[in-house]
């Protein structure tokens, strides 16, 4: 295991970033003039810590920006926060970490990735009528037990550093999410499918297959398993792209068409998927990344989750 993670402070890329002269995908800034990646973007402890104790806080980001800022305004902990980032920084943070696909979730808190799954499941739980109308074989039972698989390894990784058995522990809880993973990918694909498409429910089945998809990740390095991290990570991006292809705007009117706002919806849904696809677009570059500087999947996730100063930290690529 090398020493500490060569991590920036991101001020200056923030300040790049809000001059246009760079563009984010995913949880990577690029030069808008070349391309070329400068920088994975990866939010730390004092992050999670804000974004836990903001009482309404939605994890599919379906308040948005606004009611993040407003919140965590009310918190201490945002000092941390200010003190970093100026104002309209600020405002670029909240709407990146409030995001449908949330921004270096791989390296989020457990407790925190648990938090955004368990306020996704409450959300389906909403849409319960919803659901038992859908056609075919999508129903709220079906849905639930994939959430309670996902939880029920996010909470044995959490408390794998507890026990004896630890790496067989997280093991067998990255072999549940693979799982959970297809399983409720071929439901996201149904409810997309379907002649009335639900949209709520599928932003909030997308909301979950990031998070899915995170844990699992994060499973990985915590395993030091970074080329299989980064194998798998494709995997899930192939995934998302192939439901993509389902959620075309001119395939997607004709499904809102039942609702008053059915265009503003449907380009809704459109940047929900492209948000997914660029978070686990941007994944097997920083796995790769990790890999050739010789770093510890472990040493990498301690060292942001460790963080109390700085809201996001930057590997410089």
């Amino acid at each position: 295991m090398i020493g500490p993670i060569p991590f920036q402070i991101p001020t200056e890329f923030l300040a790049q970033y809000g001059a246009g002269e760079l563009v984010r995908y995913g949880a990577i800034l690029k030069s808008a003039e070349t391309g070329r990646i400068v920088a994975h973007l990866q939010q730390t402890g004092v992050l999670d810590q804000v974004l836990g104790v903001v009482s309404n806080f939605d994890p599919t980001g379906i308040t948005g920006l606004i009611g993040v800022v407003q919140n965590a305004q009310m918190s201490s902990k945002l000092s941390a926060l200010q003190s970093a980032v100026g104002g309209l920084e600020t405002l670029q943070l909240a709407s990146l970490a409030s995001s449908v696909a949330g921004i270096g979730v791989t390296a989020a808190s457990t407790a925190l990735i648990l938090l955004r799954l368990r306020g996704i499941e409450g959300q389906v739980s909403g849409l319960s009528d919803q659901i038992e109308a859908l056609s075919g074989e999508i129903k709220l039972q079906s849905i639930h037990k994939v959430f309670s698989d996902i939880a029920g390894a996010i909470e044995r990784i959490e408390l794998a550093e507890r026990r004896s058995d630890a790496d067989q522990t997280v093991q067998s809880a990255e072999d549940r999410l693979h799982y959970s993973f297809r399983e409720l990918s071929d439901i996201t694909g149904r409810v997309l499918l379907q002649d009335k498409v639900d949209a709520a429910l599928a932003r909030s089945l997308l909301a979950g297959l990031s998070v899915c998809s995170a844990a699992q990740v994060k499973s990985l390095y915590w395993l030091n398993e970074l080329e299989a991290a980064e194998i798998q990570a494709r995997r899930h991006y192939r995934r998302i792209e192939e439901l993509s292809y389902k959620v075309t705007l001119d395939q997607m009117q004709p499904r809102l068409a039942h609702l008053d706002n059915s265009d503003a919806v449907a380009l809704g849904l459109l940047r929900d998927v492209s948000e997914v696809r660029a978070r686990l677009a941007a994944v097997p570059s920083l796995s790769g990344h990790l890999r050739g500087m010789e770093c510890h999947g472990r040493a990498y996730l301690s060292q942001l989750e460790e963080q109390r100063e700085a809201p996001l930290l930057v590997l410089a690529a």
